[in-house]
């Protein structure tokens, strides 16, 4: 991301119940010449009503009004504005899995200095991402998490690659682990391995729960 100096101009919505906190985030957000503050709001009405009458490139909102980012876009049509959410103190995967899944651009931690503020709005602006340190490990405890979800989803032969459904077509058959290497021109310790993982993926111990599950593998 570009030096904040020499960013393009920004301009910013904030959001936040507390006037005391849209005071504070005024003021830190002022002292960067590119970012203009055109409204700060308590509330998603205050927000909606001043999208309608300005443009504008990012929405600072305060984590408590995230789940109201569905609502905003709902009512909202055209382009919506990026977002940032700040004061974020849910670090479990699953809080900041829906935070992703609301479509919000930029999460800055509760604790986080203020510099991230500024960083996250730049980047929000710009279309880039962007997660205080705090958080960038459990958003990728999110992303692993959500990629076990989807293949579990997934039925178990989708799951398998071409190789893997190859030995299994040939285990079928009764024969070793030396007979599939060499019918398939594969090392044994490959066949092992492709066996070992075809186990895993279907959720079987043996070779002979394997062999009797061939129809729902899609081999037999």
């Amino acid at each position: 991301m570009a030096l904040i100096s020499d960013a393009i101009p920004v301009s910013v919505i904030i959001c936040d119940g507390n006037p005391h906190a849209r005071l504070g985030l005024q003021v830190i957000l002022g002292r960067d010449a590119n970012i203009s503050v055109i409204a700060d709001v308590p509330d998603e009405a205050g927000v909606l009503c001043r999208m309608a009458e300005f443009p504008v490139d990012v929405v600072v909102l305060d984590a408590v009004f995230a789940h109201l980012l569905g609502e905003i876009a709902r009512s909202r049509s055209g382009r919506l504005p990026a977002t940032v959410v700040y004061g974020v103190a849910e670090t479990t995967p699953e809080g900041l899995a829906a935070l992703i899944r609301a479509n919000v651009t930029c999460l800055v931690h509760h604790d986080a200095p203020q510099s991230d503020l500024l960083h996250a709005v730049h980047a929000a602006a710009t279309g880039e991402g962007f997660a205080s340190q705090a958080l960038t490990g459990p958003l990728l405890e999110a992303v692993r998490r959500r990629g076990q979800c989807e293949r579990a989803e997934l039925p178990i032969a989708a799951q398998l690659t071409e190789r893997e459904r190859e030995v299994v077509q040939v285990l079928c058959q009764g024969l070793s682990n030396r007979a599939i290497a060499d019918a398939l021109s594969l090392s044994e310790k490959t066949v092992k391995f492709h066996v070992s993982n075809v186990l895993a993926k279907a959720g079987l111990r043996s070779r002979a729960q394997l062999i009797a599950s061939s129809g729902m593998l899609s081999v037999s």
